[in-house]
Parts: structure tokens; sequence; C-alpha cells
């Protein structure tokens, strides 16, 4: 589900309606893939590895804690990403001398991959769960909508109207506009 796979999925199921097995088996993957063993048992009658990268899968947690109305996992969500240390990098640093024609700065084992997908997923997160971010995060999360720049988010208010949406009115899965979905 890596590379744009969960997003795709997340959006497409408001148009799947007529599988609900598929529906069943993509939640229970959302669920669980991060799930404890002692869920994973419960649920399949067996214990097993899910193959790491939780930091990544983190937000289908949180997608599948939206659509089952369950804080819990959109909190181990949160959890699993405010403690992630897989694809955080060292600072900064200058490079010159002869190892390089011209000075640089570089962040060193830097992967276009890692970070792009960790972004996302960190993203996805925070557009599904705001509430529950950490403190040092609220602020940013909770910012009153006029400080944000908005050049990148989908549904600017005149879009709204447009689409004739009341000014005021709850926007269903506003999270998608976050994500440009």
């Amino acid at each position: 589900m890596l590379f744009g796979g969960g997003e795709f999925l997340m959006e497409a199921m408001e148009l799947i309606t007529d599988e609900p097995a598929f529906d069943a088996a993509w939640l229970d993957f959302c669920r669980l893939f991060n799930a404890s063993n002692a869920d994973k048992l419960a649920r399949y009658g067996i214990s097993f590895n899910s193959g790491g990268f939780s930091q990544l899968y983190a937000k289908l947690q949180c997608y599948a804690g939206e659509r089952l109305n369950d804080t819990t996992l959109k909190q181990a969500a949160w959890n699993i990403i405010t403690s992630n240390t897989v694809g955080v990098w060292p600072p900064v640093t200058q490079v010159g001398g002869t190892d390089v024609l011209n000075p640089i700065n570089e962040i060193a084992n830097l992967a276009t991959n890692d970070a792009g997908s960790l972004s996302l997923s960190e993203y996805a997160i925070m557009a599904i769960a705001p509430e529950l971010a950490p403190n040092s995060l609220a602020s940013i999360v909770g910012a009153e909508k006029e400080s944000w720049d908005q050049a990148t988010v989908a549904g600017s208010e005149d879009d709204q109207k447009l689409a004739g949406i009341e000014k005021g009115k709850k926007v269903t899965r506003i999270w998608r506009r976050l994500l440009c979905l």
C-alpha cells in the first residue's frame, strides 16, 4: 500500500459500495497491519509479522479509526508517528574541501522515497485526527484558517460556493480536501 495505494483505496471505497466483503477486508487490513499479535491472533487465529513500515501504514490505521469511529486506532497512529525514528534524518551538514567542487549543504543518507512516504503518512494523520495531535503540534494543526498558507489546499471557500456548499456547514471527509484527494 505504499506509493499512493492506500490513498487510492481510501478514496475508492466511497465509490465501491457493492462489494461489502472487499470493504470489510480492506478495513481489516487497515486496522490490523500495525495491530498487536493478540489482535491478529483474535481475528485470524495466527500471529504474524506484518513486514515493517509501521510508520507508513499508520495512516491506514488512522483511516480505519475514522471509518470505524474508533479513537483508539487514531491515537495508536499518532503514537506510531510521534515515536517514530525510522526516516528521521540527521541535521544538515556542510560538505566542502576536496569532497566537492563547491561547498554544499547535505543531509546524509536522505532517501527521497522514505521522506515522501513518511510525510504523506504524517499529513494524512494530521488531517484525519487533528483533535488527537500532541501538544507540540496542536497549535499548528488547530491554527486559524487565515494563518495557513492555503496555496496547496484543495477546495477554497470560492470553490465551495460554486459547489453549493454553505459556509460553516461541515464538509464530509474534510481530511480528503486537506490531502488534495
